[in-house]
């Protein structure tokens, strides 16, 4: 079986335009490193195929070098023509990211460049972890923090609890609660700017009730600004799950 699905993907591969490869190197339960190299094919038709293309075992280091070599015993067995490679996505370890020769990288760019191969390979770090960064890099750190401050007055004190979700029973709101966000988990971001969002004017009164400040969360340029974070927040989490 393994040999017939290694043939069919050398044979569907004769017929792609362009192909990227996804790198990832890690090790299994008794620490022995592993190279697993996925790729992603595209015919004239706009017809993708992606699959693993093969694993390799790391006997000893696991230097830019070393990976270069292994991915080279990969391209002899499996036959996908250099020329045709558009992109290269890989985890963020040093011997991965180098440039030059220090990684792998480097090394595939010089080889690609040796080959007098067409065109410039597109490289990628940690899709999902860079569109994390990207969303912690917003400057609406403000947005985030008022957002915060609001759901633990609401959470922080049982009886505010309590009364909260009371007064959402007795207006029948679509939302029974506000969760907390917690920072460990990232996700928890876009579901909770997601619910704030959606009760703002509820909060709003609430919040009146009890006494407490809430002139950013009815200022229209703080309401664009949180509506704004929805979007994003939002857009990674899909983005995460599709990954997944």
């Amino acid at each position: 079986m393994a040999t017939d699905l290694k043939t069919q993907l050398i044979e569907k591969g004769k017929d792609f335009v362009a192909h990227s490869l996804a790198v990832d190197e890690t090790t299994d339960t008794i620490d022995a490193a592993q190279l697993a190299i996925f790729i992603h094919e595209v015919d004239c038709n706009l017809f993708i195929m992606e699959e693993i293309l093969d694993i390799k075992s790391m006997h000893r280091t696991t230097t830019g070098k070393d990976l270069f070599e292994k991915k080279c015993q990969i391209a002899t067995d499996m036959k996908p023509p250099w020329d045709k490679l558009a992109g290269l996505s890989t985890d963020g370890a040093p011997a991965m990211c180098g440039k030059k020769k220090s990684g792998l990288m480097g090394r595939m760019r010089l080889e690609l460049q040796e080959g007098n191969c067409a065109g410039e390979l597109t490289t990628y770090h940690c899709i999902i972890h860079q569109e994390t960064m990207c969303a912690k890099a917003f400057k609406m750190k403000h947005v985030m923090s008022t957002v915060t401050q609001t759901v633990n007055v609401i959470q922080a004190k049982g009886l505010n609890h309590r009364h909260f979700q009371s007064f959402l029973q007795q207006i029948h709101s679509e939302f029974s609660d506000v969760p907390y966000h917690t920072e460990v988990r990232w996700l928890s971001r876009g579901q909770v700017l997601n619910i704030v969002f959606g009760l703002v004017e509820e909060i709003c009164q609430f919040m009146n009730s009890k006494g407490k400040e809430s002139k950013v969360l009815r200022d229209e340029e703080g309401k664009c600004e949180l509506a704004f974070l929805v979007d994003i927040t939002a857009h990674l989490n899909v983005l995460n799950i599709q990954h997944q």
